[in-house]
């Protein structure tokens, strides 16, 4: 669960850095990215997070709203902290890093609140994957751009290794809504909520597509009605499983980790 800052601590060694060096700064993506969690569970009004009950739920809206924005900064003193260890050229970069990935991370989420509002219509593969890699991809951009910017990489080592790493993050919520609707009591989150939050996600876009009429029509209800029937949410995954949706997930996932990692594996020494 906290593969990015391994992601930041890998990409650097990679380069040949001392990735020790960098252990503080590797929390950065990761402490940013619970603190959009607890606004995602907000503006999704969920119930569950790792099993237990989500931030606002327990302590309320406005507790959770400010504790996770918070957590967008409280990690930055960790690059502060490397002043006259690296060039301020370096440090400047770090920081145009991070807000360049923060932005990236809030258009994202502000695209995939408009779909689940009812403005998602029928999302095709690739608007699903371009959202993805804002949403989720930026955050595992941010870290291994700072770990190949630490270990002096050139900038366009720095570029690949976050488009590889953005094909990780996509891949793992690719996976991510898979167990919405396939895993059991671990999951630690709602079985088939993104159904019940009429969210498009890349099964729904294929399902949509290969459900034929009348399977398309009903997924589509279901997903704009945002219920919480059992027998619907059943329904809905029975349709999307019965057109290969699921499984196709699991092997597009496959493949866009394996052709970021062909061009990013030539960068490194052997």
């Amino acid at each position: 669960k906290r593969w990015r800052p391994a992601l930041l601590l890998l990409t650097a060694e990679a380069f040949g850095a001392d990735s020790s060096r960098l252990v503080d700064v590797s929390a950065l993506p990761e402490v940013v990215h619970n603190g959009t969690l607890m606004v995602d569970d907000v503006e999704d009004d969920s119930e569950m997070r790792r099993g237990k009950p989500c931030i606002h739920k327990t302590y309320g809206v406005d507790v959770a709203v400010n504790a996770g924005s918070a957590m967008y900064f409280l990690a930055l003193p960790a690059i502060d902290a490397l002043k006259g260890r690296y060039p301020d050229k370096t440090l400047l970069r770090a920081y145009q890093i991070y807000a360049e990935e923060l932005r990236a991370v809030s258009y994202g989420q502000g695209i995939d609140i408009w779909w689940h509002k009812g403005n998602g219509g029928e999302v095709s593969e690739a608007q699903y994957l371009q959202m993805t890699a804002l949403k989720t991809g930026a955050l595992a951009r941010m870290a291994a751009k700072l770990g190949a910017l630490f270990a002096a990489a050139s900038e366009k080592n720095i570029r690949l290794a976050g488009e590889f790493a953005e094909a990780v993050g996509v891949a793992f919520q690719i996976q991510d809504d898979v167990l919405n609707l396939t895993a059991g009591s671990e999951y630690g989150k709602e079985i088939g909520g993104d159904i019940s939050e009429g969210k498009r996600t890349l099964i729904t876009a294929h399902a949509l597509k290969h459900a034929g009429t009348e399977g398309r029509r009903r997924l589509l209800v279901i997903l704009n009605e945002k219920t919480k029937n059992p027998e619907k949410i059943t329904e809905a995954i029975a349709i999307m499983r019965s057109s290969g949706s699921i499984e196709y997930a699991k092997r597009r996932s496959r493949e866009i980790v394996g052709t970021a990692w062909q061009r990013f594996s030539k960068t490194l020494k052997p």
